[in-house]
Parts: structure tokens; sequence; C-alpha cells
């Protein structure tokens, strides 16, 4: 790794440190911009799972299985 490392900055004419530095901030970025797209997936996912219900029938079926999750005696 640490010569992969050596070889990029060589290639890109700066110390190693702010190749690492580079590589971590474009990381971050990425992650950053994916999250929000992700999870308006998950959101869509999960409405196109629960249209087929009616909401009262939803709402009504959450505290059974809550109730039906916890452990005896809670």
């Amino acid at each position: 790794m640490y010569e992969r490392l050596l070889h990029k900055s060589q290639q890109l004419a700066c110390p190693p440190d702010q190749v690492v530095a580079g590589l971590v901030e474009q990381y971050l970025d990425e992650a950053t911009d994916r999250w929000p797209a992700e999870l308006q997936a998950l959101l869509a996912r999960v409405q196109a799972r629960t249209a087929a219900f009616p909401s009262d029938e939803i709402e009504a079926d959450i505290p059974l299985a809550a109730a039906e999750a916890s452990p005896p005696g809670s």
C-alpha cells in the first residue's frame, strides 16, 4: 500500500500526506453527496410497499408489532 501511495505521490508531484488528505476529502464529499439520494430511494421503496395498505391499518399494526417484539414482562 505504501508503495502505491509513493507511486501516486510521484505521479501527482506532491507529498504523500497531501495525496492521502485529498483522497479522504474526496471520500467524505462523495459520502455526503450520496446519503440523501440513498435515503430518498429507501423512503420510495418503503412507500411503494405500504401503498397497498390504508394508513389507519398501518398505524393500528405498529403497537401490536411493538408488543410482539418486546420481551415478556416488559
